[in-house]
């Protein structure tokens, strides 16, 4: 049996404006597309994302990210189940 992993270590532009977080996103799906040494071997699958060819993926880093909401109102839309954000 064999397990096929990926890890994948980052750090992304930090800050709190649309235009960074639109850049963090961007730079996700850029590391996903473009791991050039696995597209080179044909090993990608129909979606074109690395981490769909791997059975367990760790990204880890420090992803700068924030919710800037007060706790309450944080834990509510958790608990309420509003996954959607608009920033």
């Amino acid at each position: 049996m064999h397990i096929f992993l990926i890890i994948k270590t980052l750090f992304f532009l930090a800050g709190q404006s649309r235009k960074k977080i639109l850049r963090r996103n961007k730079d996700f799906f850029y590391i996903e597309k473009n791991l050039n040494n696995l597209k080179q071997a044909g090993t990608l699958n129909d979606t074109g994302l690395v981490s769909d060819y791997f059975d367990h993926c760790f990204w880890m880093g420090d992803f700068n990210y924030r919710i800037n909401l007060p706790m309450h109102d944080f834990v509510n839309l958790i608990k309420t189940e509003q996954f959607e954000v608009d920033f």
